[in-house]
């Protein structure tokens, strides 16, 4: 398995210095994801562009969850799913959105909800109320 470095504003590459200063500046914290990306500042620069572009679309606080957790979800992401869920309470969406993904079992114990095609409907319908 590969380590990761998790930079800090200190440690990361010059490049990303000040992106990790805005990661800071905007979530409160450097989130991990963010601290490794720094090791490729483009990387990095791009993600938080995509990011910024994603949450400047029409798209209501809901709808954004929905595609968030869809995708965390059908990738099976431990790490993207918690994120995005404190992402989602600070966001005051509703519970019913964020709790639709436990409503199967994964395999896996660290991992309580299990990708499926139907997820992606399910949360449809629930953010369409």
């Amino acid at each position: 398995m590969t380590d990761f470095t998790l930079h800090t504003e200190e440690t990361a590459p010059e490049a990303s210095q000040a992106l990790l200063k805005e990661s800071q500046k905007s979530f409160g914290m450097i989130p991990n994801l963010h601290a490794v990306m720094a090791e490729a500042p483009g990387l990095l620069e791009g993600y938080q562009k995509l990011h910024a572009l994603f949450l400047e679309t029409s798209f209501t606080d809901e709808e954004v969850t929905v595609v968030w957790q869809t995708i965390n979800v059908e990738h099976a992401c431990h790490y993207c799913v918690p994120a995005h869920t404190g992402i989602a309470k600070s966001m005051e969406v509703d519970d019913r959105i964020t709790d639709a993904r436990y409503a199967t079992r994964h395999p896996c114990p660290q991992i309580n909800w299990k990708p499926c095609e139907t997820s992606r409907y399910r949360w449809s319908a629930i953010a369409a109320k």
